[in-house]
């Protein structure tokens, strides 16, 4: 009897490493906000800012709040980090001291859409109904107003050397930074669009169509490749890759198109991919987060996580979830 007992006990302390191993990772703090995390937390420093009920900055060690700032309502969008300052909206555009939490600027205007605003090139650009107000960054002063023809409601606006985009329901405008002055205006692909902005380029991928990489000064068509998904698919780039989260993770060549490779899993992923290093992440459809090699697509780490919206820093997962809690979840290494 006794010898069963010890062979018994040799197996479950055999066992043992191998459990630590596959649940190295785990939840290193957690902050209770009074209202959902809806967007990724953003890293810069020693720091993590995050809106909820009120805006946070938090010690990335310790999740303890540096400072917070009570707005009029609960924060929903990214927040920008830009010249010592983040930038937010709520109601209306904040600007803040990253350091202090100090109010440098705020500008309020008409109705809003609660979407992160746009800093390039030393404006800040957000959308008011139709109208796009260009802002300095550093003052919070107009430079400049354009008045479109459509409802911008949800566009997405993206500013880069010289030039900023907006794309609204798969029409893109392109305006000079400088004054606003229209450059070109097109139609790329379907009614919804993802794209990114890259070597002077516009890349888009839309609703169950293609990939298209599009001149950024003149609006004409590069490349595009062939992408059969019934969905919206999700773009990143990082030098001369292109990632595209279909149904399954696509590499592609940014300046010729070619495909590099594309990911075997047969469960799908979802959500915005995330690049660090030599690492691309994405979210399985079971809420794991799955890392693989970015030149080869090979998995090289997958670990469970709470709902959300992630970025990665640190060696940790920062998570701004929809349970009232933002996470920060240390992860094994490759």
């Amino acid at each position: 009897m006794h010898t069963r007992w010890y062979i018994l006990a040799a197996l479950i302390f055999a066992m043992l490493p191998s459990c630590s191993s596959s649940g190295s990772s785990k939840i290193l703090w957690k902050f209770r906000t009074e209202y959902p995390v809806s967007s990724a937390p953003v890293a810069a420093g020693n720091n993590l800012y995050v809106g909820g009920d009120k805006f946070y900055c938090l010690d990335k060690k310790t999740g303890k709040p540096v400072w917070q700032f009570e707005t009029f309502g609960p924060v929903k969008s990214s927040p920008v980090i830009a010249y010592g300052s983040v930038y937010f909206t709520c109601g209306g555009l904040y600007c803040l001291d990253a350091a202090s939490g100090k109010v440098l600027w705020e500008f309020w205007e008409g109705n809003w859409a609660e979407r992160a605003p746009v800093v390039a090139d030393g404006f800040v650009y957000i959308i008011n109904g139709k109208k796009l107000n260009c802002l300095d960054a550093r003052q919070g002063k107009t430079v400049w107003e354009k008045e479109l023809d459509r409802d911008l409601s949800s566009p997405s606006i993206k500013g880069d050397g010289g030039f900023v985009y907006i794309e609204s329901a798969g029409e893109f405008y392109c305006l000079k930074s400088a004054d606003g002055a229209m450059v070109w205006r097109k139609i790329i692909g379907q009614e919804w669009c993802s794209y990114a902005i890259a070597n002077n380029r516009l890349y888009v991928v839309s609703f169950a169509d293609k990939v298209y990489c599009v001149d950024g000064q003149t609006g004409a068509t590069i490349w595009h490749f062939n992408l059969d998904y019934s969905g919206l698919p999700r773009i990143a780039i990082e030098g001369n890759d292109l990632y595209i989260r279909a149904d399954k993770m696509y590499c592609l060549n940014a300046l010729t198109g070619v495909l590099g490779w594309k990911s075997n899993s047969e469960e799908p992923v979802r959500g915005q991919p995330v690049i660090s290093g030599s690492w691309l992440m994405v979210k399985s459809s079971t809420d794991q987060i799955r890392c693989l090699d970015r030149k080869t697509g090979a998995k090289l780490w997958e670990v469970e996580a709470p709902r959300g919206s992630f970025i990665f820093a640190d060696n940790c997962l920062f998570i701004g979830s929809p349970d009232y809690h933002v996470y920060c979840i240390g992860i094994p290494s490759a």
